[in-house]
């Protein structure tokens, strides 16, 4: 925990004599000295350790913010080394805050009391300073700070913090446990917050480029490395396809483009202020899809529909969705096929852009209009007729609103051929062997009546 503060006016002889007794104390009693390095660091009720060390942290992914480089050093004038209230201090420092004028020279358990009422109560708040007073578990210790990194729905907060004769930590306290801190001192919470642990960086594919997001990264100049390795791990040895640096400005900065780029697997490597390498998960690299389909059939209202949307490129496999726009009612979109099928119960012209995505993430998409008729028919063919003789043959039709009423609109009228008839039906005596155009049907001569071949219509 927190050294006690060296006067100005202490003499180097009195730093020696405080040197002297803690060996002397380390020599009488083993027993005594464990109590007094690693008590800070027991687990008690409430509190639990998430990582220890700044190699360990780094490793399971906790940033310790570039402090793993300069804790040898003092910041605010607190004692250089492993101590909490040097941590702190630096964390504020590398933030660009000054250090407050109401801060004495003394141990961390006189952080709270020198601290103005207005900015100290029980709420934390990420960026705060949490404080272990007088009344704390950690008082014997000469009390603790930690700096506040994310606070949790249930009450439950994670902090970073430095030991004076321990370790690096992060740790999570819970309400109600016996290590809850005394309060908590909010002096400048937004130069320290959004940090919330751990480290990460989330890599994509756009159109060949590497799309990096980082997430609770390190500020300042970082180096990246990109591999270029089919392994499915942390690449093993494959060839380093670009490198460069960058300068990161916020804990959750991201690229679209400019890092790693080309066609295969990839891997990102970034070295971070702090001294440690974080890799990004794999991304595969490569063109990214288009669809291939340039336009859909139209539709007639109540008549079964399907049409089908094809893409290339990209990688496998896709997945289909509307992007803007709406299908007639009782169309819909198949997700992993991308074909339309139903059967409209609205039409209309309608206008719709089809997105599909494939697995990195990358998509591509197109816009369709088609028409659903409100009516159409449905026969497509007649079946042949004799000349002069009796001849009936059903015409049917989709949608439209009964009763439908029938008439020959595209060829010359036939003679004896009744039109108009409700009954979707059109029976009648041919007498010549012309027919509507469109349905086409034959009209065959009797044996007597007529010359030559079939004729069609």
């Amino acid at each position: 925990m927190a050294a006690v503060k060296v006067l100005s006016g202490i003499t180097a002889v009195a730093r020696r004599l405080r040197a002297l007794a803690a060996a002397l104390l380390l020599l009488s009693s083993v027993a005594v000295t464990v109590a007094v390095t690693a008590g800070p660091a027991l687990a008690a009720t409430g509190e639990s350790d998430l990582c220890t060390g700044f190699s360990g942290c780094a490793s399971a992914g906790y940033s310790n913010f570039g402090y793993s480089s300069v804790y040898g050093n003092s910041h605010w004038g607190q004692d250089a080394g492993h101590n909490c209230t040097n941590y702190v201090a630096y964390r504020f420092t590398a933030a660009g805050i000054a250090r407050p004028s109401w801060l004495g020279l003394g141990n961390a358990v006189d952080w709270g009391l020198w601290a103005p009422s207005g900015i100290v109560n029980d709420t934390p708040s990420v960026g705060a300073i949490a404080w272990w007073g007088p009344s704390s578990a950690y008082a014997v210790y000469g009390g603790h700070v930690s700096i506040v990194q994310q606070v949790n729905a249930d009450g439950s907060f994670i902090d970073s913090d430095d030991n004076y004769g321990g370790d690096f930590h992060w740790r999570k306290y819970t309400p109600g446990g016996s290590q809850w801190p005394t309060a908590f001192i909010h002096y400048d919470d937004a130069a320290l917050g959004g940090s919330t642990g751990p480290v990460s960086i989330v890599a994509g594919n756009n159109n060949g480029q590497m799309t990096v997001q980082l997430v609770n990264f390190p500020l300042g100049t970082s180096y990246y490395f990109c591999h270029n390795d089919a392994a499915s791990g942390y690449p093993t040895g494959g060839a380093i396809a670009s490198h460069g640096s960058f300068t990161v400005s916020s804990p959750s900065q991201s690229w679209t483009s400019g890092l790693c780029s080309g066609t295969g697997n990839f891997w990102i490597g970034i070295q971070a202020t702090d001294g440690n390498s974080y890799y990004g998960n794999q991304a595969v690299l490569g063109s990214p899809p288009a669809i291939t389909t340039t336009g859909v059939p139209g539709g007639v209202l109540a008549k079964p529909y399907s049409a089908a949307i094809k893409a290339d490129a990209g990688t496998a496999s896709y997945r289909w969705s509307v992007a803007s726009g709406a299908l007639p009612e009782g169309l819909s979109l198949g997700p992993a096929t991308g074909a339309i099928t139903g059967t409209p119960k609205t039409a209309g012209a309608f206008t719709v852009v089809i997105r599909v995505t494939d697995a990195d993430h990358d998509s591509a998409t197109r816009k369709f209009s088609f028409t659903v008729a409100a009516l159409a028919v449905r026969t497509t063919g007649l079946p042949a007729g004799t000349l002069r003789e009796g001849y009936r043959a059903t015409l049917v039709a989709w949608g439209g609103k009964a009763p439908l009423t029938w008439s020959i609109s595209c060829a010359p009228r036939l003679p004896g051929v009744r039109d108009n008839e409700p009954t979707d039906r059109s029976r009648s005596t041919m007498s010549t062997s012309q027919a509507p155009a469109g349905i086409g049907f034959r009209v065959y001569p009797i044996p007597g009546y007529g010359r030559g071949a079939p004729g069609a219509r």
